[in-house]
């Protein structure tokens, strides 16, 4: 397989993952081209696989870092993702996988993708760690199974279905603070 139809394969999905991974439309994009420079220096050692898991699993690993690093640097207020406006932006929307399969998922799911780029989400994914981060957009909003996403981070499934607990109720407790009512 050429490496042009590997890049267009994955282009669209990786930096989609990356974008909800940091938050950053540039930090998606440099990790996207690093992951194929990877890709081209040292390729996985089987190339008859598919190479979706062995991509997904670099482009992840760079998000973490770039994610790491945020924190160690430490910053001065509260860090903000950024968005970038995805009404009547067909190409922002194609970057997320959205576009392209718009007439084929019903409107609920087309929002649940929308939402998964929401300034309030990428907010609230600053809360997480970048493991739990990872495994939340990997199994709550890329549908990866328990056994993808242990294979992708390379953790036992246990402790993939331990963080996503854990993510999914930092989630919900962020959830439940934003929406009390104020006296």
């Amino acid at each position: 397989m050429r490496l042009e139809q590997v890049f267009n394969e994955n282009q669209k999905f990786l930096w989609g993952l990356t974008y909800r991974m940091t938050g950053s439309a540039a930090d998606a994009d440099d990790i996207l081209q690093e992951t194929f420079v990877r890709l081209m220096q040292k390729p996985p050692a089987n190339t008859e696989e598919p190479l979706r898991p062995w991509l997904v699993r670099v482009a992840i690993n760079l998000s973490r870092d770039i994610l790491r690093r945020r924190r160690r640097q430490g910053y001065v207020g509260q860090w903000l993702p950024a968005p970038f406006d995805t009404e009547n932006n067909d190409d922002a929307l194609s970057l997320l996988d959205v576009s392209e399969t718009m007439d084929e998922r019903d409107p609920s799911a087309r929002y649940e993708m929308l939402e998964s780029v929401s300034f309030a989400f990428l907010l609230a994914l600053e809360l997480l760690t970048p493991t739990q981060r990872a495994v939340l957009l990997l199994r709550d909003v890329f549908d990866f199974n328990v056994a993808e996403t242990a294979s992708v981070l390379h953790v036992t499934e246990q402790n993939v279905k331990t963080t996503h607990h854990r993510a999914r109720r930092v989630m919900r407790e962020y959830e439940e603070k934003r929406f009390v009512p104020r006296k």
